[in-house]
Parts: structure tokens; C-alpha cells; sequence
């Protein structure tokens, strides 16, 4: 007798499709979580190899390529970093974080004009207080022809005061975290769908 070749039924192909996706998405977490830890440790130039692996994977997530464009700015690739950072903005205008770390690049690459205009864009946006109020002390010096040590130590001041206002931020977001209820996800096998199971306490 010939024999008689079947279809996988549609809920299975649909269950694998969904695990296929689970996978690239995991892939690409686990890349940005740790090129994100090794940026945040002072490490830039071994972030880049997973935020680049990262964004290849999810090439339209702002976050990884802020944090790959922050890198590629950190290990003084001014032109790469520029490049990732302007494709932010033009997408999300009022993503501050983007346009200061585009501005920071552009002066380093010794734009100062752009650098200029770029910071001053910078203050009709919602800024932490200190980033605003290092702006306006940095923004009168920002004049061609600029001394290459005042542009370096103007532009790590400036990086030193958002690393600083991202770490309150990231102690604030996990002290709420420890308050607040945590909800479970698994995966129940055979099936095409997800299950919120429970609701932990800490």
C-alpha cells in the first residue's frame, strides 16, 4: 500500500512556530542582558560583541540599539555610534537619552555646531534635573575652535551624569519591583497558547 503522508495538525505547527519565536526572543535577551550588564560595568568594548548580536537579532528594539550605540560612543567609534543613534531619532524624537549620547558624538568627532544645537534640543524635553542643569553649564563653552581637553572632560561629565541618573532610576524601578506582585509564566506543553499560572509575594 502507498503510503499515506499526513500534515501535522495546525495546533502543532502553531506550537512549534510559537517555541521558534521563543527562542530567537531568549536569544536575544540573553545577548542584550549581557552586553547591558558589561556597559554598565564600565566594560563598553566587551558589551559590543552581544549588543551587536543582540540588535541582529531584533533589529527594531530601541533599547539595544541605544545601549549598542552607547558602547560604540564609549570605545570612540564616534562615526558608528552616530550612525545607530540618528536612526533612534528619526524614529523616537524625544528619546533624550538617544539625542544627548548623538550630540556627545558629534562633538567628539568635532562637530561642535551640531554638538551645540543637539544639546540645546535637549532642553525642551523631560530631563532628569541634574542632566538639565549640567546642560546649561556646558552649552556657553561649546564654541569653535574648542580645546580637544575642555571637549573631553565637558563630554565625560556629561556621560558621568546620565550613567549616575540611570542607576537611581534602575535602584528606584527595583525597590517598587520588591513591592509589588509577581506574576508567573510557563509554558503548557501541546498547547499554542500561554498560561499566566499565579501570582507570587515576595
Amino acid at each position: 500500500m502507498p503510503r499515506v503522508c499526513r500534515s501535522q495538525p495546525r495546533e502543532s505547527r502553531v506550537a512549534w512556530v510559537i517555541v521558534a519565536l521563543a527562542l530567537v526572543v531568549s536569544g536575544c535577551a540573553t545577548a542584550y542582558s549581557r552586553g547591558e550588564a558589561a556597559l554598565h560595568a564600565g566594560r563598553p568594548a566587551d558589551a559590543l560583541p552581544d549588543l551587536e548580536a543582540a540588535r541582529a537579532a531584533a533589529p527594531e528594539r530601541i533599547d539595544v540599539r541605544l545601549a549598542l550605540g552607547i558602547a560604540r560612543y564609549r570605545v570612540r567609534a564616534w562615526d558608528a555610534a552616530a550612525e545607530v543613534l540618528e536612526s533612534i531619532v528619526a524614529e523616537a524624537p524625544r528619546r533624550a537619552d538617544a539625542r544627548l549620547f548623538l550630540a556627545l558624538a558629534r562633538l567628539m568627532r568635532g562637530d561642535v555646531a551640531a554638538a551645540r544645537a543637539g544639546f540645546a534640543a535637549l532642553r525642551d524635553l523631560d530631563l532628569h534635573p541634574r542632566v538639565a542643569a549640567q546642560l546649561a553649564r556646558v552649552i556657553p563653552f561649546l564654541e569653535s575652535p574648542l580645546d580637544e581637553r575642555v571637549r573631553d572632560l565637558l563630554a565625560a561629565d556629561l556621560d558621568d551624569t546620565y550613567e549616575w541618573t540611570r542607576e537611581v532610576e534602575a535602584a528606584r524601578r527595583s525597590a517598587r519591583a520588591s513591592l509589588e506582585p509577581a506574576w508567573g509564566l510557563t509554558w503548557e506543553y501541546g498547547r499554542s497558547d500561554l498560561y499566566l499560572l499565579h501570582r507570587s509575594f515576595p
